[in-house]
C-alpha cells in the first residue's frame, strides 16, 4: 500500500500541474511493479525533492525512486527506467 493521499492533495493545492503529473506517473508506475502482497500490512512512502528542474523531471524521478527501492531491498517484479527524448526537426 502506498501513502499518496496527503501528499497528493498537498501537490494539488500548492504545486504546478507538472509536479502533479510527475506524482501521478510515479504512483501508477510503482504500484504496478512493487510486490505489495509480500507485506500486506505495510506502507511505502515515496518522497521526491526536485532541486533543479532543467527538463526530464519525470525520468529523473523514476530513476531515483527505482534506485532507492533497490537500495532499500524492496522486492519488485522488474526495474523501472525513465528516459527522455527530444525531436528537433531542422528547418532553415
Amino acid at each position: 500500500m502506498f501513502c499518496w493521499l496527503a501528499s497528493y492533495f498537498f501537490l494539488i493545492l500548492f504545486s504546478s500541474r507538472k509536479l502533479v503529473d510527475v506524482a501521478v506517473a510515479l504512483k501508477q508506475s510503482f504500484e504496478a511493479v512493487v510486490m505489495t502482497q509480500l507485506f500486506p500490512r505495510s506502507q511505502i512512502d515515496i518522497y521526491v525533492q526536485v532541486l533543479q528542474a532543467d527538463g526530464s523531471t519525470t525520468a529523473a524521478s523514476i530513476n531515483a525512486t527505482t534506485l532507492a527501492m533497490i537500495d532499500a531491498g524492496i522486492p519488485m517484479r522488474d526495474y523501472l527506467c525513465g528516459a527522455w527524448r527530444l525531436f528537433c526537426p531542422i528547418s532553415y
